[in-house]
């Protein structure tokens, strides 16, 4: 047996077709998504948050989707308000979001 014959390290065929097999898996597999939250804080104790909650779930683009939403209790009866969104980064960029909040 020649040293030429033996092989060390594998074929590379076996590698190249375990690369094509982990590319068509991940083509299958939806984009990056992140989970982030959004807190409306009020100007004042007389801020209607409720109101503020429509205008900001009122935003509607490809790949954001908004989740629940909780009171957060701030001080002296004021609240925040915190929102669950879901972003596809590949569709949504969050300074578009934050523009867009900044505008209402």
């Amino acid at each position: 047996m020649a040293a030429a014959d033996i092989d060390l390290f594998g074929s590379d065929d076996k590698v190249d077709v375990e690369k094509e097999e982990y590319a068509a898996k991940r083509a299958k597999k939806p984009g990056v998504i992140a989970k982030s939250s959004v807190i409306l804080k009020p100007w004042d104790d007389e801020t209607n948050l409720e109101e503020s909650e429509k205008n900001v779930r009122s935003i509607e683009q490809d790949g954001l989707v908004w989740g629940g939403g909780k009171p957060i209790p701030l001080a002296y009866g004021i609240k925040n308000r915190c929102l669950q969104q879901d972003l596809d980064y590949f569709l949504c960029f969050v300074d578009i979001i934050v523009a867009i909040n900044c505008s209402l």
